[in-house]
Parts: structure tokens; C-alpha cells; sequence
């Protein structure tokens, strides 16, 4: 017989201090489903799944802006009616709290939950204080009902096709441990009880729930529940199979393209307020790096993070890129000759020179449009509400030198033009968040006489390598030396903070 081990693990500071906001301030609640796994749930590894009453919408929306959680909105394809987003960050491990907040306990298919199940107030009147964790929980019958309900509307016709040419009717994973977990928490009595207040013709549902838990039992389930929630249903039934069809194409385009192509496509969660531009610079590109993924790595399990240089694009192969190598090479092969020897009555010297410095200006003029062009796709992802994760943003405190350095670029007007283009529209665009990463030998550099606080190493790491004119972007200066986790929590607690 197996053994259940249960391991006290501490629990996330925001999570312990919301379940105590909750409490307090006397609101309804319950995790609803996965409680077999709540542990993971209490340190951010899986979401919190909370059913609150509708009725204390309001209260519950000022408390999580009170600890610092933020209202996210689910791509219109994945969206749940009555079913909101919220997501916090607990600033000592850096990790993502992610509440997922049911007003109504909303179920069905993959893409097009259609179903809602009255029994939300049944929920949190038979809710169980979980000693352990101290969290609300639902009752094991109720979500062991419910875990039944879900799977079975969930079955879609692919899935009852796969179920008979594969021959896997049984559940296996997260699925079936939830289920054993379930059903050694609640009787055949109990779920009889329940299924006698919930529907008409219970009998038959009571004997599939008790019976053999499997795919071809959920699938004679579906048909009876579908009758017998016909009232429940959203949306009809030819309606709602377009619509998912609709979602769920739209959904698999959109991330085939977002792996393609530079463009920011949503798929996850955005921020309707607006999103947030973080630009990394730092000449330590191997420390640069580590930050950068692990920035990814945190935000992206919930959010639509964008990640792009300014300099190099993000899209492989780069038709641009292979363009400025040809050209490379074709100026490496002929290699530029003393300008004395032009006079020496040899146009083939003078001619040789021109078709050079043609070649550097085509090569100029590639390389700046691609930076306006992925500038601008950072500024649309901004504006879709994306986290923007970005390096070598251009700087616009030495752009009238840049511009008017024309023995080093040798642009021609064409050149000029496109790279004005590019200083206007940084410095009126600018980063929401600069972080610039120093070591050690540049903090001593950057220290000014009189003084060494971090305050005047902020101000003249600033004056020395600004993005921009405007007070609007907050710096931030990150010493390498320091450990690579307390440098982490100080980077993703500013860029939640300026996250509106």
C-alpha cells in the first residue's frame, strides 16, 4: 500500500500574507481544484485556482492591489467568462504568483470553456481549513464531482478518435493521481448526496462517477451531462465548435509566427494598462546574458515576454544580415589603396574607391533600417502590453556627433536621413527602465571626488552613457560583484514596480 508523504515546505512571503489578508478582511474562498498538489501552489510552482464570491468582487480587487498584484488579461482566444488573471511578484525568491480568480466555476473544452456549474455557493459553504498550509480548500467530493464534470466536457472529437485508434483509454500523470487522491477522501454515500441535490436523473451519472475512472466512462459521462446542463451552456452547440475551431487556429498561427518572424504576436497574458521596455546594457556580455535569461525564464510562465536587440533583430535566417556579409566581404577583398595614389593618373584606383564607399553606405543604410524597424517593434509590443525584455538600445545623448560624424560613417544623405530617424525616435520613445551593469574596475572609475555613494555613481553613469534626454526612464545601476541572486530580486523588483 502506498504511503503518502507530505513535506512542509515555506511557503512564498505574498502568498502567506494574501491567504492572512483574506481571513482578516472576512473574504469567501476556496482552491477549488488541485489540491492534491496545493503545496506546489503555495510556492509559486503551480497557480493558485481560488473560487471567490461575486459578490466581494470589489473588496477582493483593492486587497490584491494593496499586496501588489496586478490585473492581467488572457488573450481574447483563452479567455473564461467570470474568470480574471491576477499576478504578483514575491520580492525575496523573485518567483511569479499567479491567482486565478473564479467568480464562476466556469468548465469545457480546450479554448472554449462553455459551461458554468452552479455550484459556487455549494463550494464555499462546505469549504475545509487546510491545517497544513493554512489555505481554504473545497471539499474532496465536491472536486472530485467536478474533476469528473471537466474531463468529461473537455473530451473533444480528436480526442474520442485517439481513444480508439490508440487504444489509451486510461488517465495517467497529474490526472489520475488527482483522481485516487480524491476518492480516498470521500464515499459512494457522499457523492450520491450531492448528485441527488444537483440533478434531475442522477442515477446514471452515479454510476458511471463510481465506476472505473477512464476516457470511454468520461466520454458516456459527456453525454449525459450535456443534457442534463443544457441550460448551463453559454453558447450553442454550432456556434461554440466554430468558435474554438476559430481560437484554437488563430492561437497555433500566432505561435508559429512568433517563432519565425521578429514581429510580437500575444499568446499568453498582456497588461491592459500598457507594457513595460526594459533595456540591459553592460559590456559583460556573459553575465549580460545569465540576467536576460533568467528575466525571460521568471516572466514568461505567465506572461507574453518580448525579447529583441536593436542591433542584431531576433529573426534567423536574416536576408539583411547576409546581404551586409556579402557586402563585407567584397570590401575586405579590395582593400582601400593610399588616396595620393588617386592622382597618379589611374582611374581605375579612383574608380575602385567610389565603388567602396557605395558599398559602405548600402551596408550603413541596411544596418540602421533594421534597428527602426526593430525599435518599432519593441514600441508596438509596448504597446500591446508586453513585457519587453531588450539590449543595445540606441543612445541619444552623443546622436548630433553620430550624425555629423561623416569620415567615420561615410553615409550619404540617404544614410543621414534614416539614421535622424532612428535618434528621433528613441529619444522620443525611451525605456521605461535602464539597467546598466558596471564591475568593479568601472564603479572605481565612475566614482567622483568627495564622495563615493550610490547615489553620485547613479548620476555619473548617467551623465556618461544616457538613452535619453527625458527624466521618464529610471536607472539602475547593478554591481556584478555582488551576488547574481540579490542583483536578480533588485532588477525584477524595479521592473515590477514600474510595471503599471
Amino acid at each position: 500500500m502506498d504511503k503518502e508523504v507530505n513535506i512542509q515546505v515555506p511557503a512564498l512571503s505574498l502568498v502567506e500574507n494574501l491567504l492572512l489578508a483574506f481571513h482578516k478582511q472576512g473574504i469567501r474562498y476556496c482552491h477549488w481544484k488541485g489540491n492534491e498538489h496545493v503545496g506546489a501552489s503555495m510556492i509559486g510552482d503551480s497557480d493558485l485556482d481560488i473560487l471567490f464570491d461575486i459578490n466581494q468582487k470589489p473588496a477582493l480587487e483593492a486587497l490584491l492591489a494593496d499586496l501588489g498584484f496586478k490585473k492581467f488579461n488572457v488573450i481574447r482566444q483563452k479567455q473564461m467568462k467570470d474568470v480574471v488573471d491576477y499576478i504578483g511578484l514575491d520580492t525575496p525568491s523573485g518567483r511569479i504568483v499567479h491567482v486565478h480568480s473564479y467568480f464562476r466555476l466556469t468548465v469545457g473544452k480546450l479554448f472554449l470553456k462553455s459551461y458554468q456549474i452552479n455550484l459556487e455557493e455549494k463550494f464555499l459553504n462546505t469549504r475545509i481549513y487546510n491545517e497544513q498550509f493554512g489555505i481554504y480548500c473545497s471539499e474532496p467530493t465536491l472536486e472530485l464531482l467536478l474533476l469528473c464534470f471537466s474531463e468529461a466536457l473537455s473530451l473533444r472529437h480528436r480526442d474520442v478518435a485517439k481513444i480508439y485508434l490508440s487504444g489509451k483509454i486510461n488517465y495517467t500523470g497529474k490526472t489520475q493521481r488527482e483522481y485516487t487522491w480524491l476518492k480516498k477522501r470521500t464515499t459512494d454515500a457522499k457523492i450520491k448526496a450531492v448528485l441527488q441535490e444537483l440533478l434531475t436523473d442522477f442515477r446514471p451519472v452515479y454510476d458511471l462517477v463510481t465506476g472505473e475512472f477512464n476516457r470511454l466512462q468520461m466520454r458516456k459521462l459527456a453525454h449525459l451531462l450535456r443534457k442534463e446542463f443544457r441550460n448551463n451552456h453559454l453558447y450553442k452547440p454550432g456556434i461554440a465548435l466554430m468558435r474554438r475551431w476559430y481560437h484554437e487556429a488563430t492561437v497555433i498561427l500566432a505561435r508559429k509566427l512568433a517563432q519565425r518572424f521578429p514581429y510580437p504576436f500575444s499568446t499568453q497574458r498582456i497588461n491592459p494598462r500598457g507594457g513595460v521596455v526594459v533595456a540591459i546594457n553592460g559590456k559583460n556580455c556573459y553575465e549580460k546574458t545569465r540576467i536576460l535569461e533568467d528575466l525571460k525564464h521568471t516572466f514568461r510562465q505567465k506572461l507574453d515576454v518580448y525579447t529583441l536587440s536593436v542591433r542584431h533583430g531576433k529573426i534567423r535566417p536574416d536576408w539583411e544580415k547576409e546581404i551586409r556579409g556579402i557586402i563585407g566581404k567584397m570590401v575586405a577583398s579590395a582593400p582601400e589603396k593610399p588616396q595620393y595614389q588617386v592622382y597618379k593618373k589611374n582611374f581605375t584606383v579612383l574608380q575602385m574607391t567610389q565603388v567602396q564607399s557605395l558599398k559602405k553606405n548600402l551596408k550603413a543604410w541596411l544596418l540602421h533600417q533594421k534597428k527602426i524597424r526593430n525599435l518599432r517593434y519593441i514600441l508596438k509590443a509596448r504597446q500591446k502590453g508586453m513585457f519587453v525584455i531588450c539590449e543595445h538600445f540606441p543612445r541619444t545623448d552623443n546622436a548630433e556627433a553620430a550624425i555629423s560624424n561623416n569620415g567615420r560613417d561615410q553615409l550619404t544623405k540617404a544614410g543621414l536621413s534614416i539614421k535622424k530617424q532612428l535618434f528621433a525616435l528613441a529619444q522620443h520613445n525611451p525605456p521605461d527602465i535602464l539597467i546598466e551593469l558596471v564591475d568593479e574596475p568601472l564603479l572605481k572609475e565612475t566614482m567622483l571626488p568627495g564622495g563615493n555613494s550610490h547615489e553620485l555613481v547613479v548620476e555619473k553613469i548617467s551623465e556618461k552613457g544616457k538613452v535619453n534626454s527625458r527624466n521618464n526612464t529610471k536607472t539602475i545601476i547593478i554591481d556584478l560583484n555582488q551576488p547574481l541572486a540579490k542583483t536578480l530580486s533588485k532588477i525584477k523588483k524595479e521592473i515590477w514596480n514600474a510595471c503599471p
